[in-house]
């Protein structure tokens, strides 16, 4: 685990810096809280967590010389559970890609049935219940309660 926890520690603080980089970008409010404040404390926490992460794979790398051989490069990516975790980034992918055009009420029911299904969930009437009810409230509560308006079809 200590490649592991080295590796996504790397990155997460990398992402961190990015992002925290990037929020100068954003435009600066007179009055009030600035909208910078909120995504730079987030980035700041992931870059402390990150900076702990790799601390543990330090520490854990220097104890144990038999973990580094039983960790090879390709069980760390394509674990079952890392397999799920890509098949779950991917259909994120898709699904941000086709929401705009099918809209959100098209696209979110396919996007949870997949996500469930790479998790292991295997009774059909329990998927699409979950997808559809999930959804359903989902929408209730952002586009009615929230007054936050979701993607629409541009098909129709």
């Amino acid at each position: 685990m200590s490649k592991v926890n080295f590796l996504y520690g790397t990155i997460t603080a990398l992402l961190a810096v990015v992002f925290f980089l990037s929020t100068f970008t954003f435009p600066s409010e007179q009055r009030g809280l600035d909208p910078r404040v909120y995504p730079q404390f987030i980035s700041i926490c992931f870059f402390a967590l990150s900076v702990g992460l790799i601390a543990a794979g330090v520490k854990a790398r220097k104890g144990s010389e038999q973990e580094r051989e039983k960790h090879p490069l390709v069980e760390i990516f394509f674990s079952p559970a890392r397999k799920r975790i890509w098949g779950v980034f991917l259909s994120a992918l898709g699904y941000v890609a086709i929401i705009d055009t099918v809209g959100y009420l098209v696209a979110t029911p396919p996007f949870l049935a997949l996500s469930m299904i790479f998790f292991g969930e295997k009774k059909v009437w329990r998927i699409l219940v979950t997808s559809l009810v999930t959804t359903a409230l989902l929408f209730g509560l952002f586009r009615i309660i929230f007054r936050v308006p979701l993607p629409v079809s541009s098909l129709w």
